[in-house]
């Protein structure tokens, strides 16, 4: 397996998106965006992660990771 160089000793990568140091106040608490896919992890509405385990991952979820980064230039 080709892993790649993390500081944490979890044998993963977090790409965390969110909105700032100070979070606008929202009406409703629904996540910014959609992810029918399942391959984020919501820690906040307003504050996603995406996990990959090496290359091999980030090459599979990379037309993903791409939809999900226009998605977010949207909403913040």
């Amino acid at each position: 397996m080709n892993k790649l160089s993390s500081k944490t000793t979890k044998g993963f990568i977090r790409l965390i998106f969110h909105c700032g140091a100070k979070v606008k106040e929202r009406k409703t608490n629904e996540p910014l965006i959609s992810d029918p896919s399942g391959v984020l992890v919501w820690k906040a509405a307003y504050r996603v992660m995406m996990k990959f385990i090496d290359k091999n991952d980030i090459k599979a979820k990379e037309e993903k990771l791409k939809e999900v980064i226009k998605m977010w230039l949207k909403v913040i």
